[in-house]
């Protein structure tokens, strides 16, 4: 009876590792979709509901929340030395840094720019501040410990 509790465990652990794989698949698969949306709309629309898409993202969550409280896995989640993005490994260069966010700030530039093209000057006057002060602050969570 013992080994089957073992198996189950391993078995668990495994599926965790795995629900986890595929949610950083499929939430780089969706931000290409909306890449691809935002350039060219209604060529992913057309032929894939987005709201499935994230619905099955929200399951994955709950299944990786469910199985993470079944096998009491704990993490840490103040880590004062590194910030969240440079926990997961991507690089410590600080001029790579630079780069990727410079890169980055350009890229979402152009997407506020390219998605406010039908608006009239206030709706634009509005949006776009707005949209600076979310970029900001999801900078502020990534990037600064």
């Amino acid at each position: 009876m013992d080994y089957n509790k073992k198996t189950s465990k391993n078995f668990s652990a495994l599926a965790y590792k795995i629900l986890n794989d595929i949610l950083v698949f499929s939430l780089i698969a969706f931000s290409l979709f909306l890449l691809a949306e935002n350039a060219l709309p209604g060529i992913i629309s057309n032929h894939l509901s987005l709201l499935k898409l994230i619905l099955i993202i929200f399951a994955i969550l709950e299944l990786i929340v469910f199985l993470g409280r079944k096998n009491d896995f704990q993490f840490s989640a103040s880590d004062k030395k590194n910030p969240p993005i440079r926990r997961i490994g991507l690089t410590t260069n600080k001029r790579t840094w630079k780069i990727f966010l410079t890169a980055l700030t350009i890229f979402f530039l152009i997407l506020i720019a390219n998605s406010l093209f039908r608006f009239s000057l206030w709706e634009i006057l509005i949006i776009t501040p707005l949209s600076c002060f979310v970029l900001i602050y999801f900078y502020k969570i990534l990037f600064i410990p």
